[in-house]
């Protein structure tokens, strides 16, 4: 059958070269997604890579370019379920013709995601105690209470800086899958990833301390990336879910993303979620209305805001209509990249989406719940309702494990 995966890897056939060819704003050079319609056939697919090769050659002959522009033209092609993109690097003139093929919903430029973390200073931990007490002073509590099944025979793809799979703290149970930061090793050189999948499944930190973990690095040693790897690594996660035989049992983590929506990335979420893999999301730290960034604002995400220690929305927290649950965010101990027992604080919604994406696999380990909106559903029906102070328009819900009992202050 033939689709994107069958063209992704074309070159141009070599064109002589043309001199003295001015330079204009329509040759600059940038990349792109190009986000094909559901629904399209492997001929529809076929006719329309052979229209992009066709535009393409014709830019290069304009442009004066020929064998030496190995590095232009369709680069990585995506498809999970019915969702099919690639990304190419183009000129502005190719765009736009690109842009009126009928089987193209949308053509971007790349666009750049980061972590969503702050400047913290030391407190003692209290996030695991939040989601597993129902009722709370402004004091954090220091027991977890957890069922021994603990997330066992799940698994959690972490798309993030890197994990330091050699810590303490993964005994064993974390790995990486897949590096996509040029110029960069695996290693996390930030370590916002191993302090996320610590909080997701450390033995220590963790909220499902029996999970599988898998780091994906989309984002470089200053917590930086592009969208273009963020798709990348989503199709690995599918890919690797699927072909395991595990859809049912895995939850994407997305401590990360961008200002301004991205069909693209979104079109990505909903397939995956169609597919059967739930995709927690960050709601952002700007202190802003979460419809505003993507992939929070997605309605296929579960998106997370972040509590401080009395349970009122962390200051930095995004809010509103697309932030279904919150979980604790602010002063979050969990494992650090400087040795194999070193920790670290943290603060921010990318670290309330790891108690939510670990209370995810919990919950599927201890009921089976195989479908993300059973998932979902399950953890709205635990949740503690009207719990958070100034949630400012988002869904008034507190994740919680549905195991803790109250305590006496």
């Amino acid at each position: 059958m033939v689709g994107l995966k069958d063209v992704a890897t074309f070159l141009v056939a070599l064109l002589p070269a043309v001199s003295a060819v001015p330079v204009t704003d329509s040759d600059s050079v940038g990349k792109y997604i190009v986000t094909l319609k559901r629904g399209l056939d492997a001929r529809d697919v076929a006719d329309h890579m052979q229209f992009t090769r066709e535009v393409h050659s014709r830019s290069l002959v304009r442009r004066g370019k020929s064998v030496h522009a190995w590095n232009e033209g369709v680069r990585h092609s995506f498809k999970i379920r019915d969702h099919q993109s690639y990304s190419a690097k183009l000129d502005l003139k190719t765009v736009e013709e690109i842009k009126s093929h009928n089987a193209v919903v949308s053509v971007e430029a790349t666009k750049k995601i980061h972590i969503w973390d702050t400047a913290t200073q030391p407190l003692a931990p209290w996030g695991l105690g939040s989601i597993s007490f129902e009722i709370q002073d402004d004091y954090p509590v220091q027991t977890y209470r957890y069922d021994e099944s603990a997330g066992e025979d799940t698994w959690v793809y972490v798309l993030d800086t890197g994990i330091r799979t050699s810590h303490s703290e993964f005994e064993g149970r974390a790995v990486m899958g897949k590096s996509f930061v040029a110029n960069e090793t695996e290693e996390d050189l930030h370590g916002h990833g191993t302090h996320v999948a610590a909080t997701i499944g450390g033995r220590t930190f963790g909220v499902a301390k029996k999970t599988n973990l898998i780091g994906l690095k989309v984002l470089d040693r200053y917590g930086d990336g592009d969208t273009e790897d963020l798709l990348r690594a989503a199709q690995w996660a599918y890919n690797d879910a699927t072909e395991n035989n595990r859809t049912s049992k895995s939850v994407i983590n997305l401590s990360l993303g961008l200002f301004g929506r991205d069909t693209a990335a979104d079109e990505a979420v909903k397939a995956l979620y169609e597919e059967g893999l739930l995709v927690v999301v960050a709601a952002g730290n700007d202190n802003n209305d979460a419809s505003l960034y993507t992939p929070a604002s997605s309605p296929y995400s579960f998106t997370v805001g972040a509590i401080s220690v009395n349970n009122s929305r962390a200051d930095f927290s995004n809010w509103g209509k697309a932030v279904d649950v919150f979980a604790p965010g602010n002063l979050i101990l969990s494992a650090g990249i400087t040795g194999d027992d070193s920790f670290r604080y943290m603060s921010g919604t990318s670290m309330a989406t790891p108690h939510v994406a670990g209370l995810a696999a919990y919950l599927k380990a201890l009921d089976g719940l195989e479908k993300p909106a059973d998932v979902i559903a399950k953890i709205r029906l635990m949740g503690l309702k009207n719990a958070v102070r100034d949630p400012k328009g988002s869904t008034n819900l507190l994740a919680f494990n549905g195991l803790g009992a109250q305590r006496t202050l």
